[in-house]
């Protein structure tokens, strides 16, 4: 990339994300050029005119592919397990790296993708938490900070999804798979930045019924209940489940009122304590509310375009990804140290969750981030060159 023309990227993996998300946007222009796309299911390859199309994930970050197709970047949209593989792989060839959320399966893989982010610190390699663009949260992100709301007591999320058939893959821990890994490490990126304090411990439940149990087998968790507890002694409730019913919602009790957010449709409320301004802000509130589910269906239709469709955060994470490359700063991407801090969360709930299985619950401290070795570079990557 140079003089400002488009990123040339690949992208690794066809699955269903990459296909509604990733695959259009890259495609759109602007920032990327789509060169080249591997998946190895034949059924699921792409035929995109002008972009080539291999079966190996592999040949994508060979040195001499790379330089054939002037690629840029490579956009990681593989199972988790694959994650370390490939985004080393790409650091290696000298490309910068996109990688689809969870940084990493496990630990070990996570460490190695760190370790090689910082062996290559003029690159960019960034995790997809587009929930960090998300512009209801956004919202939500912007009441905190002004301190309309006052301080914040109550702290309550729940995201589920509707029952649907998930690939093998979802269906296991030792691949990424579980409602904890796959959803959870979304909230867990997120809160954190969200309330501006650190988490300090999780503490952790399996499903009532022992179904989803941590010390059994390989099946991934389905349902999982966390209590987070965070600076300044404030604490909040987060469930996670597979099969529930699509929703996300995020809710924070303050001093001054209480602020919702309703993910998937694009709302965001904030009611006032004082009962007065309550009544009043619930009746208008409940006024717009069909007009903006009509909004809302007009999005869907509208596909990927614009601020408000339902691939902004993904356009607006993208985006900033572009800008690091460009050697300008991008402080809302999600680097690979935030992917190790998710992912660390993530493993301080499911080693609670052992734990109070075998009946002793427990609050877990996250493995805090690994110090850089004598010598190494952990700065902001930013364009060789610029």
């Amino acid at each position: 990339m140079s003089g400002g023309s488009p990123l040339r990227v690949a992208v690794a993996g066809c699955g269903r994300i990459a296909r509604h998300v990733h695959l259009p946007l890259l495609r759109d222009g602007g920032e990327f050029t789509l060169v080249a796309v591997a998946e190895a299911d034949r059924s699921r390859r792409p035929e995109l005119p002008g972009v080539v199309t291999v079966a190996d994930a592999g040949e994508l970050t060979s040195p001499a592919f790379a330089r054939r197709h002037g690629l840029d970047a490579l956009f990681v949209c593989l199972p988790p397990g694959a994650h370390a593989g490939a985004a080393q792989a790409a650091l290696e060839a000298g490309l910068h790296v996109y990688v689809e959320k969870p940084l990493a399966h496990d630990m070990a893989a996570a460490a190695s993708m760190l370790r090689a982010a910082r062996r290559r610190p003029r690159r960019v390699a960034a995790v997809g938490f587009n929930y960090r663009h998300d512009p209801a949260l956004l919202r939500l992100e912007g009441w905190l900070r002004d301190g309309r709301l006052g301080e914040p007591r109550l702290v309550r999320t729940l995201f589920s999804t509707a029952r649907r058939e998930f690939p093998p893959w979802k269906r296991r821990r030792s691949s990424g798979g579980g409602a904890l890994l796959d959803l959870g490490s979304h909230h867990l990126d997120l809160l954190p930045l969200l309330l501006g304090r650190e988490l300090r411990s999780v503490a952790a439940w399996p499903a009532v019924d022992g179904e989803d149990a941590e010390d059994t087998g390989d099946t991934g968790d389905t349902r999982a209940h966390l209590t987070l507890e965070l600076a300044g002694g404030l604490r909040a409730e987060c469930d996670f489940l597979f099969g529930a019913g699509d929703v996300d919602r995020w809710e924070v009790h303050c001093e001054a009122g209480v602020a919702v957010v309703d993910r998937l449709r694009g709302r965001a409320r904030w009611t006032p304590a004082d009962p007065r301004g309550s009544r009043l802000r619930r009746a208008l509130q409940g006024a717009v509310t069909w007009g903006e589910d009509l909004a809302a269906l007009a999005r869907l239709r509208e596909g990927r375009r614009g601020w408000g469709s339902p691939l902004a955060s993904y356009r607006a994470a993208f985006a900033a990804f572009a800008t690091a490359v460009g050697g300008e700063p991008a402080p809302r991407l999600a680097r690979f140290e935030d992917g190790w801090h998710s992912l660390a969360r993530v493993e301080a709930a499911r080693e609670s969750m052992r734990r109070a299985a075998a009946g002793t619950p427990a609050r877990v401290a996250p493995t805090p981030l690994p110090p850089a070795s004598p010598g190494a570079d952990p700065g902001s990557p930013h364009r060789e060159g610029a």
